[in-house]
């Protein structure tokens, strides 16, 4: 599920973000999201995506592979960008309750693709104005 760290070409036995590359870690991921749901009566989740360091994912062989085989060169924001696409897609194939997507504004800073029943998340002191505006500007619900 999360991503070895590497240190050189050996694991460093620490462990990153979610592994985008194995199908594993969306299956893991909709089954959480489909518990989350049943569990609690709320609609709202959120999904986080603040402060991801992608110096895990740099190291790792495998996710450098997996970026070339997918034609993301050396761009770690499109690799977030396809871990939160593919989240979603899981999320938005659980029928048996609607869910509100929260993320982080970092999601959002850095181009991921959202659909607009997204709501963004400002944490960030300055220039949160700034950043509201420009969310809502995108036609989505920012808090």
């Amino acid at each position: 599920l999360l991503t070895p760290c590497y240190s050189g070409d050996k694991p460093n036995g620490k462990y990153g973000p979610m592994d985008p590359s194995k199908n594993t870690t969306f299956t893991f991921m909709e089954y959480l999201v489909k518990e989350v749901a049943q569990v609690f009566p709320d609609k709202a989740v959120h999904f986080g995506g603040d402060e991801v360091d992608f110096q895990c994912w740099k190291s790792n062989p495998n996710i450098r592979q997996f970026m070339k085989d997918m034609g993301f060169n050396e761009s770690y924001n499109k690799l977030e960008d396809y871990y939160i696409s593919r989240l979603f897609e899981k999320v938005d194939s659980i029928k048996e309750k609607e869910i509100k997507a929260y993320v982080w504004q970092e999601v959002f800073d850095n181009k991921v693709e959202l659909k607009k029943s997204v709501t963004v998340h400002v944490w960030k002191d300055s220039p949160w104005r700034e950043e509201l505006d420009s969310i809502t500007k995108s036609g989505r619900e920012a808090v």
